[in-house]
């Protein structure tokens, strides 16, 4: 992979469902984490024609788990529109107390390529989480 395909974690907005209030929307630097089980979405624009986007948790320990890849093209984004993931009416939800991160790639990435890319080694312990310093 090139200097100029390299993946890139975004700066999504985080939206985290209320049982009393609702969906409360907040910056994504704002939030230090989201407590375990927390359910939640992420939104935020289309910034490149990069067909990859994934959802990872990262939790306190480091451990990394892939939550979701949203192929773009077949979920209809374009660059420049706005998006959430999942969908409007559907969450994800933490496995623990921790905070999801996005990350966006011109290529499908392999477990060990989005461990390093957030500051973590390989190889995984499992198909679908990966262990952090």
């Amino acid at each position: 992979m090139s200097s100029i395909e390299k993946p890139k974690v975004l700066l999504w907005n985080l939206e985290v469902w209320s049982a009393e209030d609702g969906p409360l929307r907040f910056d994504p630097t704002a939030v230090e984490k989201l407590e375990a089980e927390s359910r939640f979405a992420v939104s935020g624009a289309v910034e490149e024609d990069w067909p990859y986007l994934y959802v990872v948790e990262e939790d306190e320990t480091r451990l990394i788990t892939v939550l979701a890849v949203v192929d773009a093209a077949a979920a209809g984004l374009t660059v420049g529109a706005a998006a959430r993931v999942p969908p409007a009416g559907v969450w994800l939800s933490l496995a623990a107390a921790g905070l999801p991160r996005v990350v966006a790639s011109p290529t499908l990435l392999t477990r060990e390529e989005l461990a390093l890319l957030l500051g973590g080694h390989s190889p995984p312990p499992s198909p679908t989480t990966i262990k952090t310093s």
